[in-house]
């Protein structure tokens, strides 16, 4: 195999500025993401879990919310966006070096979302399953910890156990339910809300109309203001201003109508699929 071109490799120079770059990435904090600038269906899903907990849908997005609503792939690309050098692999990497291992901690959650709530021994009896004759109690524990290290439980002095399945993880339980969740808000938010009477707390005025009117009604109000704009008023530029906002939203809409497809196939295959009624809407959206 031939040598990579030397074209391709970085001078001593640069390969110290690269690892000062990197150094100096590993300072920096991670800045909450403009939720603007996700996917439109990672917005849905974002605004949906904290719809189910009663919080503002339109601040930033940490890495951390990102992680626990969307996954770790999202949350990884996300890091990279920051710190494109010594970014990446966002939190967690394969369970290693602990006292249980990565399939023994996955028949764990396996069996926290069969029982959809932690106990100690729905843990314990996980591991068992994996063929272990003895499960230490401190084994138990570590495994109920890197769950809420990972996002899967919190602490709650409300149940006896003192662990609760957060509210966001929980409807992810049935995916069926969760896609059709998910095909139910990004048709809302394509079609809009008509009933919508007032902004929500820091939304403008111009996500408001957007939120009302729907995303393919909010275009063609666009493009008529954009004529108007030219025809009527004579105001080139912002004519262009207009049709560009509605190109970008061209864009949305068609992710978007991709997106219900796509979640209408998996709904079809899902062996719950046709068990559920369309009209069930659970609390949050995972996929």
């Amino acid at each position: 195999m031939a040598p990579p071109s030397d074209n391709n490799r970085l001078s001593p120079e640069e390969e110290k500025m690269a690892l000062l770059q990197a150094a100096r990435e590993t300072t920096l904090p991670l800045i909450p993401v403009d939720l603007s600038t996700l996917p439109l269906d990672e917005q849905v899903r974002i605004r949906s879990s904290r719809r189910a907990q009663g919080v503002d849908t339109t601040a930033p997005v940490s890495i951390d919310e990102i992680r626990r609503v969307l996954g770790e792939e999202v949350a990884d690309r996300e890091v990279r966006k920051q710190k494109p050098l010594g970014g990446g692999a966002a939190h967690f990497g394969p369970i290693s070096g602990k006292s249980f291992t990565q399939s023994q901690y996955d028949r764990a959650v396996q069996e926290i979302k069969a029982q959809k709530k932690y106990t100690f021994n729905a843990v314990q009896k996980a591991l068992k399953a994996t063929g272990l004759n003895r499960v230490p109690r401190q084994m138990v524990l570590d495994v109920r910890d890197e769950m809420v290290n990972r996002g899967l439980l919190r602490k709650s002095d409300r149940v006896r156990t003192g662990y609760v399945v957060e509210a966001d993880i929980e409807s992810s339980f049935d995916e069926a339910a969760s896609y059709r969740k998910t095909v139910n808000d990004i048709r809302t938010l394509l079609d809009g809300e008509r009933t919508a009477k007032k902004k929500a707390e820091n939304e403008t005025d111009e996500d408001f109309q957007s939120r009302k009117l729907g995303l393919r009604s909010y275009r063609r109000k666009l493009l008529e203001d954009a004529r108007r704009a030219q025809q009527v008023e004579g105001n080139v530029r912002k004519a262009r201003q207009l049709n560009a906002k509605a190109d970008a939203l061209e864009g949305e809409i068609a992710r978007a109508e991709k997106t219900v497809t796509d979640l209408e196939k998996k709904i079809e295959t899902d062996p719950q699929g046709q068990a559920i009624p369309a009209t069930e809407r659970p609390k949050v959206t995972i996929i």
